[in-house]
């Protein structure tokens, strides 16, 4: 029982601390609600400027459905949540490295991956958050989505989260080897959000792409998410799409946190971790 108090009382110091430090800055929660719009807005006038008056019409035939601001809101939300995740979780762990801190908690007897593991959990949450916050007035203005549908849909994205999760331990892991992996996570996160059909169905990629995109656990979310929001298919246990995603709600935290262990282990006998 005192093993199971302190890992409690070191998982929510560092959920306060992480909370205090996001708190700072609520423009940047409203810039990442705001921005699902911003891309949607993007992509009607690049349909427009090609296809003038009948963008919207080849988008239904393309898509099958007819709004087509829900259909890139949900997308540009899910695209929201592994940046938040995969981005913020880098940079938290390396503005630590960098001012010092982290080496201060390394060396405390707290866990250390009850330290890291919390900071993704935090993140994971302001992402929930945040598609609950830029999902809102889509509840309120369409007319065919209910509460069932939507409580399905948050259902689906809890389980979505926890993949990306999963690939925020291997980012961790990263960071704490090689301190500066900027560059691989903006090619992660661009290709998350190209593969996954933020705006456009997955249908339309070319086969290689179309399987590598079924290695993201974004692309089975959205897919899912539109099935329940937009065409009000409830039967979630049917949709091969669900069972890909729990099995990456199992590989991919596995794989995750595997990689922080080796770089852990490793690190309390060169000493790399603590240093940036």
């Amino acid at each position: 029982m005192k093993w199971i108090e302190r890992r409690y009382l070191e998982f929510r110091a560092v959920l306060t601390k992480e909370y205090l430090i996001m708190s700072r800055y609520p423009l940047a929660f409203a810039f990442f609600v705001f921005l699902p719009y911003l891309v949607a807005g993007v992509f009607y006038g690049m349909g427009e400027l090609l296809a003038g008056p009948k963008a919207l019409a080849i988008f239904k035939s393309r898509t099958g459905v007819e709004d087509f601001l829900s259909f890139n809101v949900i997308g540009g939300s899910i695209m929201m949540i592994s940046v938040i995740i995969l981005q913020m979780t880098h940079m938290t762990v390396k503005a630590e490295l960098r001012n010092g801190t982290l080496e201060l908690n390394l060396v405390s007897p707290a866990s250390r991956f009850v330290i890291f593991f919390a900071v993704a959990i935090i993140l994971s949450l302001a992402s929930f958050g945040v598609f609950v916050v830029a999902t809102l007035p889509m509840l309120l203005t369409a007319k065919e989505i209910n509460l069932l549908d939507y409580a399905a849909a948050l259902a689906v994205l809890a389980l979505g989260v926890l993949p990306v999760t999963g690939i925020s331990l291997l980012v961790i892991a990263l960071t704490l080897k090689f301190k500066e992996v900027t560059s691989l996570v903006n090619a992660l996160n661009s290709a998350i959000s190209t593969l996954s059909g933020v705006a456009y169905p997955i249908a339309v990629l070319p086969g290689w792409l179309k399987f590598a995109s079924q290695l993201l656990p974004t692309s089975h979310t959205i897919e899912l998410m539109r099935k329940i929001l937009l065409v009000h298919q409830r039967t979630l246990l049917a949709f091969p799409e669900l069972w890909y995603l729990a099995a990456m709600c199992l590989v991919y935290p596995i794989l995750g946190y595997s990689a922080f262990k080796i770089v852990e282990k490793r690190g309390r006998v060169t000493g790399e971790i603590y240093l940036y």
